[in-house]
């Protein structure tokens, strides 16, 4: 069993950041940080599940809601600003994890946006060089996410789709050719690891990713 209730975090401009965080009822410091994308929120499905994935392990999960899609003003930033506003949040509330009884992360999980956020976090705090991370649709086109996955040794996990403009399957087996990093990849699956117009396809790649992602946990 675990309570819900969510921390203080302060991220750009003095901005409240929108979170929740899931705490074990056995009290515990490990915590596992979850960032989603910028449509997809951890109420959808594959984020969903694999917060279930986490708290059955034991973990107290953050999950940081920054809910960039409803604000108007984030969409007319520039890509920089964009990242710089992401990057500024993700910090506010990597160090409110730390203060506020959550201080041993563990795991990260991010999808899409949120993959940008965890190699941030693994350029800028060495400590997390043993947590497990697990990659969600990750934008692997981009130069510094692909040397954070290949720099981090501890454990990597991907899943992506064919289907996924951010999908590139050479990058993918230059990437699974370094030790210590999984790829799930699912055939014709979309941004968000769905078969377009199949659902029993859409659902057995969704246990599949859940299957993978519990067992790498």
């Amino acid at each position: 069993m675990h309570s819900l209730s969510s921390l203080k975090i302060i991220g750009h401009a003095d901005r409240p950041v929108p979170n929740t965080i899931y705490r074990q009822k056995t009290e515990t410091e490990q915590t596992a940080l979850v960032f989603p994308g910028l449509g997809y929120t951890c109420q959808m499905p594959v984020l969903f599940y694999s917060i279930k994935a986490l708290l059955q392990k034991g973990l107290n999960v953050l999950t940081v809601e920054y809910n960039y899609s409803r604000d108007a003003g984030f969409r007319g930033l520039s890509r920089e600003e964009q990242i710089g506003r992401l990057h500024a949040d993700v910090e506010a509330s990597y160090r409110a994890a730390q203060s506020q009884g959550c201080s041993n992360i563990v795991t990260l999980i991010g999808k899409s946006l949120g993959t940008k956020a965890i190699a941030y976090l693994l350029r800028e705090h060495s400590e997390l060089e043993n947590a497990k991370i697990v990659w969600l649709t990750p934008l692997i086109k981009d130069q510094d996410l692909r040397e954070q996955i290949v720099g981090h040794k501890a454990g990597n996990l991907i899943a992506i789709g064919t289907a996924d403009p951010h999908c590139d399957v050479d990058i993918l087996s230059s990437l699974q050719d370094n030790p210590g990093i999984s790829v799930v990849l699912i055939e014709d699956g979309d941004h968000g690891l769905q078969i377009q117009g199949d659902l029993n396809r859409s659902l057995e790649a969704l246990s599949k990713v859940i299957a993978s992602v519990n067992q790498f946990l």
